[in-house]
């Protein structure tokens, strides 16, 4: 296989930026001499005039303008990050629950309002606007320096989880692996369990439980799965503890990050997150993201859309098991507004060995205004690997990726209170057959 440099250098300026908000699985590559030295542009996002005006001690409201040069950028999804000041280390993100697509040369002004959560550590933050895609791609990030360059935080709850560490239970339990390095497993064989620090430096002792949201591939994808473990944590006055816990595996061969916090009895977020990544071995494929020239063509017309890929999630260096190998092929499909389809195209292409770079030249059958694109990767098999869409006719899409609210549906309080409706409903029905008894006893007599 060619070797192409181009490609490489694009794939290690994705990586980079993306330990500026969490951590990733390794990746590395030896360049040879006769590599070519161009660079590839997968996408030009920025984001300007970033404002911060500071409602109340805790509260902030973050306006800013996000903004698109070349080619229809789809799925963008955007929030707050606060990080440590000295240290750029993660504490928490508040991510808005809706994915945007914007054109060329197009702009959108966005407003977040973020509120400083109660578990945050003492010491001193700085906030960020972060924009990603739904597959990990960082797209552009801002430092907020107004009104206030740092953000002093004190008087907390002091309960945090961190320091995490995965074990396959199948394997030596002396073999460790690091939360972020995403742990290749079988998932249909192997169970993960993973070990958290837990640390409470406050004089109040707590019953929690842990709370483990799913998401796919990292914390900007949709969330695939919403759990709260049974265990009971008993956390003690000004203690530091270890506490073990059953990961719930997903089977589907793919990369996956596990947003981990304490909740309360009431279902309340009482610590921020740790991120759990592992990867599930098997033929998998990840659309990192599309570009489309235009909107809108006329019949004959020829539509370049872009494809960045990666291929099966297990392959990359230092994994636990040898990655998965497979053939892939691209289709691209151009609609129209009213779904007609204007042109089709699906072809094979060669696995990369880090990042795929591949143009469908698409030909239009018919005139095709307010054009939508469906890309997809299928593997040897004919498995539908990755989706996507390019359509700027639906600009905002609701999802859900905010995870730093529990869903109401997984909360403690939620629990008590269906306990209490069942003993309710349980009671009137009790009532309702004696009085039916009596009714007979009476009509019998």
């Amino acid at each position: 296989m060619k070797f192409n440099f181009k490609v490489f250098l694009g794939s290690l300026t994705v990586i980079l930026l993306m330990f500026t908000f969490t951590n990733f699985q390794k990746v590395s590559a030896q360049i040879p001499e006769n590599a070519e030295m161009d660079t590839v542009l997968m996408a030009t996002v920025n984001i300007y005039n970033a404002t911060n005006t500071k409602i109340n001690n805790k509260t902030y409201s973050i306006s800013f303008d996000l903004t698109n040069r070349e080619g229809i950028q789809p799925n963008i999804r955007y929030g707050v990050q606060l990080i440590r000041a000295y240290t750029n280390k993660p504490i928490d993100m508040y991510l808005v629950n809706e994915s945007i697509s914007l054109g060329e040369n197009d702009k959108k002004n966005l407003t977040i309002e973020y509120t400083l959560p109660g578990y945050i550590p003492d010491g001193d933050y700085r906030l960020l606007i972060v924009t990603q895609n739904q597959n990990g791609l960082p797209l552009a990030t801002s430092p907020i320096g107004f009104p206030e360059k740092l953000i002093n935080i004190t008087n907390t709850s002091g309960i945090n989880i961190d320091k995490c560490i995965l074990f396959v239970n199948e394997e030596d339990p002396r073999i460790e692996y690091a939360s972020g390095e995403g742990v290749a497993i079988r998932a249909e064989e192997e169970t993960l369990t993973a070990s958290c620090e837990i640390t409470n430096s406050s004089l109040k002792s707590d019953n929690l439980k842990l709370q483990l949201i799913t998401h796919k591939r990292d914390q900007f994808g949709d969330i695939l799965a919403n759990n709260i473990l049974e265990q009971t944590v008993s956390v003690k006055a000004k203690s530091n503890q270890r506490v073990e816990f059953l990961l719930p595996v997903l089977k589907t061969p793919q990369a996956y990050d596990i947003d981990t916090f304490l909740i309360n009895n009431e279902g309340k977020k009482v610590s921020y997150s740790v991120f759990l990544h592992y990867v599930v071995s098997g033929s998998s494929a990840t659309i990192q993201n599309t570009l489309l020239d235009k909107t809108d063509y006329k019949m004959g017309d020829i539509a370049e859309l872009k494809v960045f890929w990666t291929a099966s999630a297990d392959t990359f260096t230092n994994s636990r098991l040898a990655g998965t190998e497979d053939t892939y092929s691209i289709k691209g499909v151009i609609k129209s507004s009213a779904g007609e389809v204007c042109g089709s195209l699906e072809k094979e292409v060669e696995t990369p060995e880090i990042l795929g770079e591949n143009i469908l030249k698409i030909r239009m059958n018919k005139d095709c205004p307010a054009a939508i694109a469906e890309i997809s990767i299928i593997n040897s098999k004919g498995d539908l690997l990755d989706s996507t869409k390019i359509d700027l006719n639906n600009q905002i899409t609701n999802v859900q990726i905010n995870a730093n609210i529990p869903t109401e549906a997984f909360s403690f309080a939620n629990f008590n209170a269906i306990y209490i409706v069942i003993f309710i409903a349980t009671l009137v029905l009790i009532a309702y057959a004696i009085l039916r008894l009596r009714k007979k006893e009476v009509e019998n007599k």
